[in-house]
């Protein structure tokens, strides 16, 4: 009887514990980090979309010019690729590591995402490859290397898709590759792919990640850099946003690109997403983010990450991001965790015996 009585009373006794985690996110500065606007800093007019090198501690930065004697503010020079470490990042000519060398990438090599490999020893480079015909295409591409340094392309990822872009490849223990990729301006949100090499990539058709009618990226997702283990197992994944409603100068422009966040299930094959951001954690606010005079502005109004790097603290990173499509900006996520309890049943029965 004494046992019965202890069950019912363990059993009052039961609470609902649920998690939330919290994603916050500082600007380490007010100023860029690189930016053609300050002395020494780059001889390339726009650097920006950067991604992250581990091991190497580097930088790798998309950059581009506007055409000798061209009279269109926004016209480009096809983009490359510079190396440049993250303790002085300082961009020359030398700096160019990647650029375009075969047709489907005559236009450029685009907003670079990076993940190493333990198993191989290899970085993997996912880039979008620009070729221009009768129009621009965009294609996501890959390459990698052993030292960040020399890449060996490895072509276009999803040769039967028209259009393609932004792939984040997450390499962990006992799980096969995997990658987060898409461009919604053609799908309706971001896709899933798995691979049994890192090089060859399967997509599914299904929608993972999808956009939200009414919220922050209610008009495009992109993948942003590769998903990033928490203390508790799961994975935070970053990703870019846009939502529509803010006009600029630039013509037939009037978008926000947002930074947001899902954790990700990680003892899960398929990532399976488990928590979603209803808001973003940094938008555009500074001027050269904006793009406001004198500030350069090729696209305004513009956050954008490729690059995130683990710092010693715990669940806390640092991402890279372009601003207005110009200049190299970083900031500091950090990532907590908090549980709401319910009511004890065993209240809610004494509640019921006062009344």
């Amino acid at each position: 009887m004494r046992r019965f009585a202890l069950l019912i009373l363990c059993s009052l006794l039961s609470v609902s514990v649920q998690s939330k985690t919290n994603v916050y996110c500082i600007r380490t500065s007010d100023d860029p980090i690189i930016s053609s606007q300050i002395k020494g800093s780059s001889i390339f007019l726009w650097n920006y979309n950067t991604a992250y090198i581990q091991n190497i501690d580097s930088l790798l930065v998309r950059v581009q010019n506007n055409p000798v004697n061209s009279t269109d503010p926004y016209a480009m020079t096809p983009s490359f690729l510079a190396l440049t470490p993250l303790s002085n990042p300082v961009i020359t000519e030398d700096s160019v590591v990647f650029k375009p060398s075969v047709d489907y990438e005559n236009f450029g090599t685009e907003d670079p995402r990076v993940s190493y490999w333990n198993k191989t020893g290899l970085y993997y480079l996912t880039y979008t490859a620009a070729q221009k015909t009768d129009g621009i295409v965009a294609r996501l591409a890959l390459a990698t290397s052993p030292d960040g340094s020399n890449w060996t392309r490895k072509g276009i990822l999803f040769p039967s898709i028209a259009w393609s872009k932004s792939g984040a490849i997450l390499f962990r223990p006992n799980f096969s590759p995997v990658m987060i990729w898409g461009d919604s301006t053609i799908s309706p949100g971001l896709q899933f792919a798995t691979s049994p090499d890192g090089v060859n990539w399967t997509t599914s058709s299904s929608i993972y990640l999808p956009v939200r009618p009414d919220y922050f990226d209610s008009y495009l997702v992109e993948a942003g850099p590769e998903p990033m283990l928490l203390s508790n197992g799961n994975y935070l994944f970053i990703y870019n946003s846009a939502r529509s409603g803010y006009p600029s100068e630039k013509p037939g422009y009037h978008f926000q690109y947002n930074v947001g966040w899902a954790i990700l299930n990680g003892s899960s094959p398929t990532l399976d997403i488990l928590e979603r951001c209803t808001e973003p954690i940094i938008s555009p606010a500074l001027l050269w983010e904006v793009g406001v005079d004198p500030y350069l502005k090729l696209t305004p109004n513009v956050i954008f990450t490729n690059g995130i790097r683990r710092e010693t603290a715990k669940d806390t990173f640092t991402i890279y991001y372009g601003g207005a499509d110009s200049v190299v900006g970083a900031a500091t996520v950090t990532v907590t965790f908090s549980s709401t309890t319910g009511t004890p049943q065993v209240d809610l029965l004494r509640q019921r015996r006062r009344s």
